[in-house]
């Protein structure tokens, strides 16, 4: 089945899905604002949706870009997919909870700028992380998980890309036996 695509009826669904999502966000920042002044909600409150979103990103992609291509929208959606968790991750998170940024007055947090690594080891921001956590998760622990997520994001990264080159095959395979 080399054009396999949702039945529209499951498309409807996720979209549907996403629409009450983002009407329930909708409603809690007009209400944010009504009662503090500030019109903001959290980003995690997104995270229910993320997979129905990318299937829909997917699905819209491979509608529009050429047959010929089809193959090279899943491996492009993992890699944009796989910088923003990288950037949110090495430039927003582990910089915060190691102490090199700090937030703002508004309550933002600064992306780091790669200027306030000067002067700091790697050991020092580990153990740094490693502050005010339990006991098991001590420095060692936590370089390890940080060196396996990076090592991770590569090999999905490079799984998409093979799975991209496989489905690519047969597509032409499919073709070729029509």
């Amino acid at each position: 089945m080399p054009n396999a695509q949702l039945p529209r009826r499951h498309l409807l669904l996720l979209v549907t899905l996403c629409l009450a999502f983002r009407t329930a966000l909708a409603y809690h920042v007009v209400r944010s604002f009504q009662s503090e002044g500030i019109s903001a909600t959290f980003g995690y409150f997104a995270f229910p949706i993320v997979l129905a979103e990318a299937i829909l990103l997917c699905t819209g992609a491979e509608a529009i870009v050429p047959t010929r291509l089809r193959w090279i929208v899943m491996p492009f959606v993992r890699v944009c997919f796989s910088a923003l968790d990288f950037f949110g991750t090495q430039f927003y998170l582990l910089p915060y909870y190691g102490g090199l940024t700090t937030s703002l007055p508004t309550g933002s947090i600064p992306a780091m700028h790669l200027s306030a690594l000067k002067g700091i080891e790697l050991e020092t921001l580990i153990s740094r992380l490693a502050l005010n956590k339990p006991m098991f998760l001590g420095a060692t622990v936590l370089a390890t998980l940080w060196a396996l997520s990076i090592i991770a994001l590569i090999g999905l990264i490079l799984l998409s890309l093979a799975v991209g080159r496989r489905r690519r095959r047969f597509v032409a395979f499919c073709r070729a036996m029509s």
